[in-house]
């Protein structure tokens, strides 16, 4: 769910939408998307408990890939690094982010979510001349999230 929240305020963000209108996935990048986009997995999550039940701030590790795929005349590199700090700068240094996110079960339940980023790893970009010329940009961010009620 967390993941969901993460690809869902990224999209309503005005400067990452900008660059990638509504490609933005989670988990799973389509073999025919459109470029560039942005791909959110959920790393890990820790359940924290205490003696009277479990705590309801939980750290997770979220992954957020700035995906672009080579094309003639197009600077496929400086478009992915365009969408990775507009990525960064949505989500760090704010202050706690509030969204909602519908799971897929019928009928469809609503959850309210803080989220908190509190620290980005960086990750070298990466291309891939053979398969796919994609360059990808990829970060971590570690974030405390709470279900609001």
């Amino acid at each position: 769910m967390l993941e969901l929240a993460v690809a869902n305020y990224l999209l309503n963000n005005a400067g990452v939408a900008a660059l990638v209108g509504a490609r933005g996935y989670v988990q799973v990048l389509p073999q025919s998307a459109d470029y560039p986009a942005f791909r959110v997995q959920l790393i890990d999550e820790v359940e924290r408990g205490h003696l009277r039940g479990g705590a309801t701030l939980r750290p997770a590790r979220v992954q957020v890939d700035a995906v672009g795929e080579e094309a003639d005349g197009m600077d496929t590199y400086g478009e992915v690094l365009a969408l990775a700090n507009a990525i960064n700068a949505a989500l760090m240094n704010q202050p706690p982010i509030v969204t909602t996110v519908t799971d897929g079960a019928s009928p469809a339940v609503m959850t309210t979510l803080e989220l908190k980023v509190v620290a980005r790893e960086a990750n070298p970009p990466i291309y891939d001349p053979q398969e796919l010329s994609q360059f990808k940009i990829g970060q971590d961010f570690l974030i405390w999230a709470r279900v609001l009620p």
